[in-house]
């Protein structure tokens, strides 16, 4: 398992890269245009993730409709 500090560097070296920071109250997110924080590394991490897929795919309601589905 890796610790978090390896995952943030490992989000660093996408090809879009994706920087979260650990924060007082929680994590801070930047990937591309958007930004926002989370209280848990995993959320930060998957809002951002979803955030630069729904700008890349340029339709949301395509990755609205994957979330919902699980």
């Amino acid at each position: 398992m890796m610790d978090e500090q390896a995952v943030l560097i490992a989000l660093r070296t996408l090809p879009i890269a994706v920087c979260i920071t650990p924060h007082s109250t929680g994590y801070v997110w930047q990937c591309l245009s958007g930004s926002g924080s989370s209280p848990t590394l995993a959320e930060a991490m998957t809002i951002s993730l979803t955030y630069m897929t729904q700008q890349l795919a340029g339709d949301e309601t395509v990755i609205e409709d994957l979330l919902h589905s699980r």
